[in-house]
């Protein structure tokens, strides 16, 4: 398909080359501009701007002062370890008896499945579960858990919203009917949906670290929330702009010794400063290939354990899997454009199935067949187990 760029002409006699750019992109008062250029100045909007926000920092509040068990539910992708890696780390900086639990993508899936709740309730028997990055379409398993009694669920996430939402005991999800101030501005809104997992993630723990009045440890955790935005390719507009900045700032700075790690075993060298290429390419990949192929946990240990013997061996983990990975996708890819070019590509989208794809990669692979086609792509594997 041949591609031609089109170059609006905005009515504006503005003479700076900068400023037309950004005019053309929607980026047209002083104020918008200076937020655009200066993110660093930018003032955050208020925790509490999200409805449920004081019900959520009085109920992980009530669970950390009478020592209730707190399960973290989180996803296997980038965004959803920083967005696990983010509460952990705040909630036990608080002193609570936290744990996390991130499902297997093969046999759990995303979201809320199950049999892992009931393995989860019947051994660790939480009191709270949090999730991150997931379980704002969850309606049946919120309502499972509910039946128990028991134990409260408080949902972070930031995907579209179904109609009918969780009957859970707090939401935070800007994507949510009602879910923030009515008061906000059409600007603020906005902004706030641009969120990754891990900005909704880092809006309860600021909120927490408010109230405990530990705010300056969000330059602990503002790392994690750089590297899960540009890995979730977010808009990097907003609130999302000061928390890239600040978080590459930091990463550059040392600040985290397993991101320092991970991003030097990459070739990457910290002191020339860090850029969000250098999070997409050498960060994020590694992370998403732990999720893909394996567990999740080495990507975790980077993130969160403070035994740097410990971190250096995940470090090697996740550039095994990665090497693996990128193998797999090559093998794949090869085997589906073979099969695009057999049938002619003649169809208007492509199709494709094999029972010998991994589960893991076969996405990542369609990703790069709509690079090449241009056409909506499908791929699919089968498991006779399920």
């Amino acid at each position: 398909m041949k591609k031609e760029w089109i170059i609006d002409s905005p009515s504006s006699s503005e003479k700076s080359l900068i400023k037309k750019l950004l005019i053309s992109r929607g980026i047209k008062t002083e104020e918008e501009i200076r937020e655009f250029l200066n993110p660093l100045e930018m003032q955050l909007t208020s925790p509490n701007a999200f409805s449920d926000m004081k019900k959520t920092v009085e109920r992980l509040s009530r669970a950390i002062e009478n020592k209730e068990v707190i399960i973290i539910y989180g996803d296997f992708d980038a965004d959803g370890v920083t967005s696990t890696s983010i509460l952990y780390k705040t909630l036990k900086h608080l002193g609570a008896d936290v744990h996390y639990f991130i499902p297997d993508r093969e046999n759990e899936g995303h979201g809320f499945d199950k049999k892992a709740l009931i393995k989860l309730m019947t051994t660790i028997k939480p009191k709270v579960i949090i999730s991150v990055d997931c379980g704002i379409s969850d309606v049946d398993a919120v309502k499972f858990i509910n039946s128990f009694k028991i134990i409260d669920v408080i949902i972070t996430d930031h995907h579209e919203a179904p109609e009918v939402l969780p009957e859970a005991y707090a939401i935070i999800n800007p994507k949510a009917p009602n879910s923030l101030d009515a008061s906000l501005s059409t600007k603020q809104i906005e902004h706030l949906t641009y969120l990754a997992g891990c900005g909704v993630a880092f809006k309860v723990a600021q909120a927490l670290l408010e109230k405990y009045e530990k705010t300056e440890f969000v330059y602990e955790i503002l790392p994690f929330v750089a590297v899960g935005t540009i890995a979730d390719i977010v808009p990097l507009l907003g609130e999302n702009r000061y928390f890239v900045t600040k978080g590459l700032e930091l990463i550059s700075r040392g600040k985290h010794e397993g991101l320092k790690i991970l991003l030097e075993s990459a070739g990457y060298d910290i002191t020339k400063g860090v850029t969000s290429e250098n999070i997409a390419f050498g960060v994020a990949p590694r992370i998403n290939a732990s999720g893909r192929l394996d567990t999740v946990e080495s990507a975790l240990k980077v993130l969160i354990s403070d035994n740097m013997q410990e971190v250096q061996m995940a470090v090697n983990t996740l550039n095994e899997l990665n090497k693996i990975r990128q193998t797999l996708c090559q093998e794949i890819f090869a085997q589906a454009d073979a099969m695009v070019q057999k049938e002619g590509n003649k169809y208007p989208a492509i199709v494709l199935a094999d029972e010998g794809w991994h589960i893991g990669i076969i996405g990542i692979v369609a990703s790069k067949l709509v690079e090449k086609y241009y056409k909506p792509t499908f791929l699919m594997t089968y498991s006779e187990e399920t």
